[in-house]
């Protein structure tokens, strides 16, 4: 991909502000999740480590200045009055989410770092997460387009599950529209339509309108409201 000179200084400034320890989780490839609590303190997820305080801290004016630079990469403003953030981090195409006060006490924000695998229905059975028996069943549910919901908490695996299913659909010819906030699913098909939502087009906007598009199938990265 070939960037702007604009945003290609916009990420050196956004890389600057974050300083070399958050650039330095960012590159650790067995780092999923940077967490900058209020307090200061920033947290990190590690596969198959779980959450750990790094015993680092940021002062809230460098995760205020954080937030803004993301947010500016969106052409938006983060201010009193604006005070979400939540788009896809330039450059790393990991998903940002950002709060600035009044809502929070002192700026805090969490990065989620897209998957560098993509597991397969196998790969479950062969850690033992689920039988032989079972990944079957939810291929037979993928090749006869059946409507699968994949629910639980948060960092429980869901979108490493959808992933893992929509490996199953790779050989087929059907038009796939994927819909989601913030890119996270990986889909290879031929044909494929991706669609996001923004601050005036939600994701139930998204699957009334992609319906008139002809589509085999519909994914959705994560349903909120009345989608």
């Amino acid at each position: 991909m070939i960037r702007s000179a604009s945003a290609t200084r916009h990420i050196g400034m956004l890389s600057t502000a974050f300083g070399p320890v958050v650039e330095g989780y960012l590159a650790d490839p067995a780092v999923i999740e940077i967490m900058l609590n209020p307090d200061g303190t920033l947290r990190i997820d590690r596969l198959g480590g779980g959450r750990e305080n790094t015993g680092h801290r940021i002062a809230p004016e460098q995760a205020a200045n954080i937030i803004k630079l993301v947010a500016a990469h969106r052409n938006d403003i983060a201010d009193m009055s604006n005070p979400e953030v939540a788009c896809e981090l330039p450059g790393s195409g990991a998903r940002f989410q950002g709060w600035l006060p009044p809502v929070v006490t002192q700026p805090t924000f969490v990065i989620r770092k897209q998957a560098v695998a993509i597991f397969a229905l196998d790969d479950y059975v062969e850690k033992k997460i689920m039988t032989a028996h079972h990944a079957e069943i939810l291929r037979e549910a993928v090749r006869a387009r059946r409507n699968v919901i994949i629910a639980g908490g948060t960092s429980s695996g869901k979108t490493t599950l959808v992933n893992a299913l929509l490996r199953e659909i790779r050989e087929t010819a059907d038009r796939v529209f994927v819909l989601e906030d913030l890119p996270e699913l990986q889909v290879d098909v031929d044909d494929l339509v991706t669609l996001r939502t923004s601050g005036t087009v939600s994701m139930r906007q998204l699957v009334r309108g992609c319906l008139r598009m002809r589509p085999d199938r519909i994914i959705i990265g994560e349903v909120r409201d009345g989608a």
